[in-house]
Order: C-alpha cells, then sequence, then structure tokens
C-alpha cells in the first residue's frame, strides 16, 4: 500500500520543461522538514527547487507533535492558524496515561505539558499541538505552493550529484517519463529521511544503536469513545503482556495508532503481523476481544538513535532525519528538523545574499550537532521507559511498582529545557562572560534568558493598544532590542547596517517608543539597562548583548557583526 498521496494535479511534470536549469538551493525531500525548509527560505527571499521522488505527500500519520518552540517558527512564516486548525483541541488529548489494557485498570495519569497551552503561555506566545503528518504535510505544502521562490516536483528523485568549488551538480530523475534532468545549485540540503542517500553519498556515518527496539505500527479504525471520551487520552501506554505497546489518538474520535513492541529473540516476526494477528493484538490491548476493528496498514518500524557524524560536507547540508535519527518517544523527530531548517535558512541567505562570508556556514554543524546529540539522547531515555513499564515482563510487575516505573522518568512530557532551552555556541555567538541560569533539571526546567546562545526570551509588549510578542519583532532580519535610553544604539545600528549591508531593525521599548513593555519587564529579563542593546539573529537566538551603553557603541556594535558575519 503506497503511503503517499499524489499532489501532481494542476502541476506540469515533464522535467526538460519545468525543472530550472540552475537553483540557489535544491532540497531533496519533501516530508515535512524538506517543505518546512522551503518555506524559510522563501522567508529570506531564496529561491529553492524542492524534489520528492513520492508522488505526493504522506498518508501515514508518523510524526504528531508539533512542540511550542516549531509553533513558533510557524508563526514567523504566517503558518500558525493554518496548524492549529488542523489540529486535535487541546482539550480532547491532553494526557498521557498507563493502563493495562485500555478498558482495564489504569495506573497513572499524566499531562502532555509540551502541547498544553496553559503549560508555556508564560513563556510564549503560542503553544504546541497534536497534529498528525499527513495532515500537516498538505498545509505546509500549499503554503509553500503560495511563495513564489518555492517550487516542489513530486514524482522527481535525485539519482546522482557532485560538488565543485562554485557550485553542486545533480541529476533529477522524472519516475513516471524515465527521462533525466541536469540542475545546477549553489547548495543542497538533503531532507531525504533516516536512509538518506545523499549522506549514504558523502559516506558520512551516524554514531549510536543500530537497533534499539522493533516496533510494529498498526493504523486502525474503531470506536474507543466508551473508555477515552472523558479521558482526554492523547498517548495511552499499555502495559499488557499479551500486547505492549503504545496507542496514540490521531483524529480524537475513530481513528488510531498502535505502536506494538515485539521481540525477535522471542520469536516475534514482523512478517505475524497478519490484519487477522493485527485484530487479535488491538483487542488484547483495549481489553475487549468483541471490538469491531478496521486495520488500515501495519508497518514495522526499527527506533534508532543515531546522530551524522557531520551535518554539511562543503555545499551539502543535512537536516532532519538524514541527520539525526531519533525514537519517537516525546515527539522530537520532526521538531528537532524543522529546528534545524530554521538555524540554516538564514544562513543560507546571508551567504547568498552576499552579506556574511561561506565560513557562518560552517556555524550549522557547530550549533545543531550537540543540540540534536542532546535531543536523541534523551528520547533514548524515554524509550526506555516505555519499554520497561510496556515490556513482556510487565504482566509479572504489582500495581505499586508498575506506576513506580510509569513515573520513573519525570521528564517525560515535560521537557520545557528541551524545547525551550537550546543554547548555542559558535563564532556566530558572541559570549559575554555571563553563567546561563542554573536550573535543577535542564530537561525539564527552563528559566527565560537573554545570554548569547540562548532563544530570545517571550515577554508581551503594548503596540497601538494591542499585545504583541516580542518574538514577532524576529525573523528576517538582525534585531537590536534597547531601551528608552538607547538612543545612541539606535544612530550607530542604522550606520552599521549600512555599511555592511547588513538587513538590521532597530527597536527601542519604553519611553516615547510606539513599543511599550509594563514595569520594565524585558529589560530585567534580558539582563540590560535602559540604556543596554541586545542583538538577535534572524532566527530568533541572542548573538550578542551589551548591559549598559557603552563610550564607543558604534565599535562594539561593529565588532560584533563581523565577528558574527566574518568569522
Amino acid at each position: 500500500m503506497d503511503s503517499h498521496i499524489s499532489q501532481n494535479d494542476g502541476m506540469p511534470t515533464s522535467p526538460n520543461r519545468d525543472v530550472p536549469a540552475e537553483v540557489p538551493v535544491l532540497i531533496v525531500g519533501g516530508g515535512p522538514v524538506g517543505l518546512a525548509t522551503s518555506i524559510l527560505l522563501a522567508h529570506h527571499g531564496i529561491h529553492s527547487l524542492l524534489v520528492e521522488q513520492h508522488p505526493g505527500t504522506s498518508i501515514y500519520p508518523k510524526a504528531r507533535f508539533i512542540n511550542t518552540r516549531t509553533m513558533e517558527i510557524f508563526r514567523q512564516c504566517n503558518l500558525q492558524q493554518a496548524v492549529l486548525e488542523g489540529a486535535l483541541p487541546p482539550a480532547k488529548c491532553r494526557n498521557a496515561v498507563w493502563v493495562r489494557t485500555l478498558a482495564g485498570e489504569e495506573f497513572a495519569c499524566r499531562p502532555i505539558e509540551t502541547v498544553l497551552p496553559e503549560a508555556v503561555e508564560t513563556w510564549s506566545p503560542t503553544f504546541g499541538c497534536t497534529m498528525t503528518q499527513e495532515i500537516l504535510e498538505p498545509v505546509l505544502l500549499t503554503h509553500a505552493r503560495q511563495l513564489a521562490p518555492v517550487q516542489i516536483r513530486f514524482d522527481t528523485q535525485l539519482t546522482s550529484f557532485s560538488q565543485l568549488d562554485d557550485c553542486v551538480t545533480a541529476t533529477l530523475l522524472h519516475r513516471p517519463s524515465g527521462r533525466t534532468r541536469q540542475v545546477r545549485a549553489q547548495f543542497l540540503i538533503a531532507a531525504d529521511g533516516a536512509r538518506s542517500q545523499v549522506r549514504e553519498t558523502l559516506g558520512i556515518s551516524r554514531i549510536g544503536p543500530n537497533l534499539y527496539s522493533n516496533i510494529m505500527n498498526i493504523l486502525f479504525e474503531a470506536d474507543l469513545n466508551r473508555w477515552a471520551k472523558d479521558r482526554s487520552i492523547n498517548v495511552c501506554m499499555i502495559m499488557n503482556p499479551e500486547a505492549s505497546g503504545v496507542l496514540l489518538a490521531l483524529d480524537g474520535a475513530k481513528r488510531w495508532s498502535f505502536q506494538a513492541f515485539y521481540f525477535p529473540h522471542q520469536g516475534q516476526r514482523a512478517e505475524d503481523f497478519t490484519p487477522e494477528h493485527c485484530i487479535q493484538v488491538i483487542h488484547k490491548a483495549i481489553g475487549d476481544p468483541t471490538l469491531p476493528v478496521h486495520i488500515i496498514q501495519a508497518l514495522p518500524w526499527n527506533a534508532l538513535a543515531q546522530v551524522a557524524e557531520a551535518f554539511a560536507d562543503r555545499r551539502v547540508f543535512l537536516v532532519g532525519d538524514a541527520a539525526h535519527e531519533m525514537p519517537p518517544a516525546g515527539g522530537f523527530g520532526m521538531n528537532c528538523g524543522i529546528q534545524d531548517a530554521h538555524n540554516l535558512a538564514w544562513k543560507l541567505a546571508a551567504v547568498i545574499k552576499g552579506w556574511a562570508d561561506p565560513d557562518l556556514l560552517g556555524t550549522y554543524d557547530v550549533e545543531r550537532r550537540p543540540v540534536a546529540r542532546w535531543i536523541t539522547e534523551q528520547t533514548l531515555l524515554n524509550l526506555a521507559s516505555l519499554r520497561r513499564v510496556s515490556s513482556n515482563d510487565a504482566g509479572t510487575t504489582s500495581s505499586d511498582e508498575a506506576v513506580s516505573a510509569a513515573l520513573e522518568r519525570s521528564e517525560f512530557f515535560r521537557e520545557h529545557g528541551m524545547v525551550f532551552g537550546a543554547t548555542y555556541e559558535s563564532t556566530a555567538i558572541v559570549l559575554d562572560g555571563t553563567l546561563a541560569p542554573h536550573v535543577e533539571n535542564p530537561v525539564a526546567d527552563y528559566i527565560p534568558n537573554a545570554d548569547p546562545g540562548s532563544r530570545a526570551p517571550h515577554v508581551w509588549l503594548e503596540h497601538e493598544g494591542h499585545q504583541r510578542s516580542i518574538l514577532d519583532l524576529f525573523g528576517t532580519e538582525f534585531v537590536l532590542l534597547t531601551g528608552e535610553g538607547g538612543e545612541s544604539w539606535r544612530i550607530v545600528a542604522v550606520e552599521i547596517a549600512d555599511e555592511l549591508g547588513v538587513p538590521l531593525k532597530v527597536y527601542m521599548i519604553g519611553g516615547r517608543s510606539e513599543l511599550q513593555c509594563s514595569q520594565g519587564t524585558w529589560l530585567s529579563i534580558y539582563g540590560i539597562q535602559n540604556n543596554g542593546a541586545v542583538l538577535i539573529r534572524p532566527d530568533g537566538h541572542v548573538a550578542w548583548r551589551c548591559r549598559t551603553n557603552s563610550d564607543e557603541p558604534a565599535d562594539q556594535l561593529i565588532k560584533a557583526m563581523r565577528t558574527i558575519l566574518r568569522p
């Protein structure tokens, strides 16, 4: 059964007629990360060609969680509302529960804080959501096709490529016709998944377990309302030794996915999951052998935890699963991939447009690989906790022991530090000697701060009688923030932007400016006085900070800009 639906309707399909011979950026892979990459590049005015070997977007759920940081990126690209409209209502999918069977004993219940509005409302102007990949991809595709700098071609496969000093040359195969086309690109971005052909061609190896868990994804339809309706179940850990796994709500009604663990060392095989056997597994997981069940699809999947040894090779960059494959526990894989693209897109734009040296691109690997490695390690620990409580030994565990095991990893579903706390260190960050705020648990805990390298924290501002998040000021330019005493920063910033040819906007907050923040909240959170300044990169991370005014503001700011853009 094909897991993609054709998206060629109304689009020309001849590669000789509609694929350009030259393009600034070639993107390989049309999943959510590839589509988001094309949108982010267009956001910066960069033309791209995206090729996807399948006929269209996925019809399989795959990824489900969109965390708050990713929603902030979608908000910058005017996608927030469209995504939320396709997502499950938060009231229907609040909880993770641990049960023997869905109809049986419940051992524990925990809110999924990473997608609950009230859990992040002090840290962000938006919130995460639950939205399956086959619904998200068409939303991203529709938005991407509305952007002039984006060209998308399905049924088109990269067959080979080579790197020259000034470009990448690629051969594309139009699969229905069998015809090929040569394309020349300044840069190539591989968003072609865990079995990335581009990564393999480059010879980049991966570090991590080759196989951690065997899972059969069973997509099915059944009416589970009598057990799920009043429990707001999003994720349900089944601790039944005869059918251990994870039950996932897809539409909040009748469409579900069951990720069934199976154990080859016990003689269990993927090919044993016939439709009849899948129904039996679902019956045991639910706890009702009479439940009508319709199996839509069953696909085996091996949970790996591997990170590429390099995210870039000269003019080629890896994003998403091509760079890091992580267990689904916690829903970080797609989010990490989109955040890769967010980091990379502005840097490519800066180099292509000529206001940054090519060496800036080296900071992509330096910044994103440690973050991806950290997140992968934590999702592996999440999956380990699931396997402990959902293994075939669960039947020998007492209820009290089961509850203790279920709650043992307190970070699970409340990874606020992972969502908001990623901090970069590279030549594209000018450190100021401050230490990040101490948190007891860097995975779960987050303290808003504007130390260089951190995500610039959200605060509400007043603008012409309306609330506006400070995050809404960021996106396509560098932004210099200063207080009511920062007039000298504003003057020199305009001169420096003109001298360096860098897109730079200055916002004064407070005093007689259009932007106001009550009680000086933003100054304390950003760690400056009202005559200090903070420089924010287009990806919303703090690039440089000066706590108070300088005798030589022009020298300080231009030195910082040159350090970041001319490493």
